[in-house]
């Protein structure tokens, strides 16, 4: 929407005035009565079906985690125009902190598919095998080592299919650390995975050995230890990235952030997997 617009659209559906607007990429950055806002476009409907069920079953609770999400004057928290949705957040102020947003879950019955999932996106990047390797020579040079990284995680991964009681909020990506509040970024799943990719983000931006191990004994009770081994193991980093410069949203430039990365990324494992074992009995993992 043109900015004259945006201004008469806040206006109709939040009665807002006398605020000043900032174009911000996909988004709106709005400035009224000393709060940011932003007004979100959503595109998909996953989105706004997951932000539907994280708005009844979190903000319901008044569980303080998120951008607060503002209803316009019809109480609805989607506002429409011309086909498009949009949802409005005003900016959470205060500091994140792992230990409460780890310890947020909900009753419901979740399954575990996600060796079904990986072996779909396996058989997917394999089947464009000859494309990479046509590519970048960064990627040509890297992407047999990380396509047996994903094979080890799948393999670690338990094969029965489990279902559970208790669902966590789970950051979708945790490469995009820097918008945590935004509660589009979120979506529900098992606790292994919002652990393991946290630390996956730690490991990535060289974060203390030590820190990774008080979280990892703080909550080891709380997980499934094979699971979340093989989630920590899984290079989802790398074929995000991958998926990224295909669809030209990216350089090569990330990729080859983690291709340097190969061997402190090695390092690290061994030093999880070793800490691990000295509390539970795992599988052996060869490559570390």
């Amino acid at each position: 929407m043109e900015l004259i617009i945006i201004y008469s659209f806040i206006y109709l559906f939040y009665g807002f005035y006398d605020f000043s607007l900032k174009n911000n990429k996909n988004n709106y950055l709005i400035f009224f009565n000393n709060d940011v806002y932003t007004l979100f476009n959503i595109e998909n409907d996953f989105d706004v079906q997951n932000l539907k069920f994280i708005y009844n079953n979190f903000y319901m609770e008044k569980i303080d985690l998120f951008d607060s999400i503002i209803p316009n004057k019809y109480n609805d928290i989607f506002s429409y125009y011309k086909k498009n949705t949009y949802v409005l957040f005003r900016k959470k102020r205060n500091v994140f902190n792992y230990d409460i947003y780890f310890n947020n879950y909900i009753n419901m019955n979740n399954v575990c598919n996600w060796s079904e999932l990986w072996n779909y996106r396996f058989n997917y990047i394999f089947s464009n095998y000859i494309n990479y390797l046509h590519s970048d020579s960064i990627i040509s040079n890297s992407i047999d080592y990380f396509i047996g990284i994903f094979n080890l995680a799948i393999d670690y991964l338990p094969k029965d299919v489990k279902q559970y009681n208790y669902s966590y909020l789970v950051y979708k990506n945790y490469n995009c650390f820097n918008d945590f509040s935004n509660p589009l970024n979120f979506k529900v799943d098992l606790l292994e995975r919002n652990i393991s990719e946290y630390i996956k983000y730690l490991i990535l931006n060289d974060r203390n050995l030590d820190f990774i191990f008080e979280i990892l004994f703080k909550y080891m009770d709380k997980c499934n230890m094979d699971i979340l081994i093989a989630r920590i193991i899984y290079p989802n980093y790398y074929f995000d990235a991958l998926d990224l410069y295909n669809n030209n949203f990216e350089s090569c430039d990330l990729i080859k952030t983690y291709v340097d990365s190969i061997k402190k990324i090695e390092l690290y494992l061994r030093e999880i997997i070793n800490f691990i074992s000295k509390y539970y009995k795992i599988k052996k993992i060869s490559i570390f």
